[in-house]
């Protein structure tokens, strides 16, 4: 970063200090005081006009490449929040962001505190996302919230997680059981099912097996609370049909994929609300996720290093999404060739999106600028290529929660609550 681009940043974030700063000049001696004094006058006049209108300009100019660290209580508070997200039981997760109790003194999550532990830390500001559900009313509540009491239970949680995680794969097998031609099912036979897929996702699996791991001691939920939960969500997934192939459960949970990504977008800053755009900066650090979460420092430190302009609308945003989890197929061109170009990366994404059903009914490109972003990201080397060891073990698909990789299960359990405490003492003043 250019010594003359700190001082263009460090002016629009104190455009006064910078205008006292330009205004500062060394008092001229008496002998030459008053040839000097005409001439000096005009000097900070022009500096002061200068220096005004630069300031303002710099305001104005929402598009400047920069990439602002987040305040360190918030950098603690949400990589903490994200080791809880990836790596703990579903119990675990529910108690630390729920934040209210129903009339029998449950813990309830509300829909703010729902969105919120389903969305990963994105290393920014943290923000009040109320603002958020008083512009938007996303469809995945009426799915969330089974029984419209405006409030998310335990069971209801886990069982929406259940919709996200559920192996596609595992799902397919189970309709071709049923009905291998048609793969549909009707809704006992979904029902059934899908109360026996429960406890084979890694977040389900987790729940009734507890793995060395501390459970949470303020959660608990009987196995016929599930059941309602489960028999709710599944009314509304059946509401005018008799049957449900698989087809429609994959395209149900792509919706609710959508909309969960929508918010997070929108907790990004909006560089042209008009547009819905967000800088590439932002962009950049929604790919974080993707990548080991020991490593985040370094490659978030990178973010600030690297030079990355233009934006990201929102369907560009969900196109990328969507092409990063197909995230073999760059590895499987990896491994190919041991490296993998700009170029190559571009013919992936055209031929993704030329295939993909959300790319063709938005009629969206993946931009040469998302491109451009993931390659600056991991190239650590700076040879304009990605090469095996900077994709191969690093790049992987989204973390989910509980989806915690096994390697950094470890790191994150030991650390996490250290980075809890000191979060707390950071805010608290103790």
């Amino acid at each position: 970063m250019s010594k003359l681009y700190l001082a263009l940043r460090n002016a629009r974030a104190h455009p006064v200090l910078f205008l006292r700063a330009s205004t500062a000049v060394s008092v001229p001696s008496p002998q030459t005081h008053n040839n000097y004094q005409q001439s000096h006058s005009r000097f900070s006049t022009a500096l002061l006009l200068g220096g005004a209108t630069l300031a303002l300009l710099l305001s104005a100019n929402s598009n400047l490449s920069e990439c602002e660290e987040a305040p360190r209580q918030d950098r603690i508070r949400g990589t903490y929040e994200n080791k809880i997200r990836f790596f703990s039981p579903p119990e675990k997760i529910f108690e630390t962001f729920a934040h209210s109790k129903d009339a029998d003194g449950k813990l309830v999550m509300s829909y703010a505190d729902f969105f919120r532990a389903l969305t990963p830390y994105n290393y920014t500001e943290i923000k009040d996302n109320k603002p958020y559900f008083e512009k938007y009313q996303p469809d995945v509540l009426k799915v969330a919230d089974a029984n419209g009491d405006g409030v998310i239970s335990f069971p209801e949680f886990l069982f929406f997680i259940t919709l996200l995680q559920l192996p596609i794969g595992l799902l397919a097998k189970e309709f071709a059981k049923v009905d291998a031609k048609e793969m549909k099912m009707n809704r006992d036979q979904f029902t059934k099912t899908f109360t026996n897929l429960r406890k084979k996702t890694l977040l389900g699996q987790k729940q009734t097996n507890k793995s060395g791991i501390l459970d949470a001691r303020n959660i608990s939920a009987k196995e016929e609370d599930f059941l309602a939960a489960n028999d709710e969500i599944i009314r509304q997934l059946f509401t005018g049909r008799e049957h449900s192939t698989l087809k429609d459960f994959i395209d149900f949970r792509e919706k609710l994929k959508t909309a969960l990504r929508h918010y997070e977008f929108h907790q990004y800053g909006l560089v042209d609300e008009e547009k819905e755009s967000i800088s590439v900066e932002d962009f950049a650090k929604s790919l974080l996720v993707c990548l080991p979460l020991n490593h985040i420092n370094k490659y978030l430190k990178r973010i600030n290093q690297i030079k990355l302009e233009g934006e990201v609308t929102f369907v560009e945003f969900i196109a990328f999404q969507r092409f990063i989890d197909d995230v073999d197929n760059i590895k499987e061109k990896v491994l190919a060739y041991r490296y993998i170009t700009v170029e190559q990366l571009r013919q992936l994404a055209d031929e993704f999106t030329a295939s993909d059903d959300y790319c063709k009914s938005h009629k969206v490109r993946i931009t040469d600028a998302q491109i451009n972003a993931l390659v600056k990201l991991l190239d650590l080397d700076d040879n304009g290529q990605l090469d095996h060891d900077e994709v191969v073990g690093v790049l992987e698909e989204r973390q989910m929660l509980g989806q915690g990789r096994d390697a950094e299960i470890k790191e994150a359990i030991s650390g996490g609550v250290a980075k809890g405490f000191q979060w707390l003492k950071d805010t608290l003043k103790i």
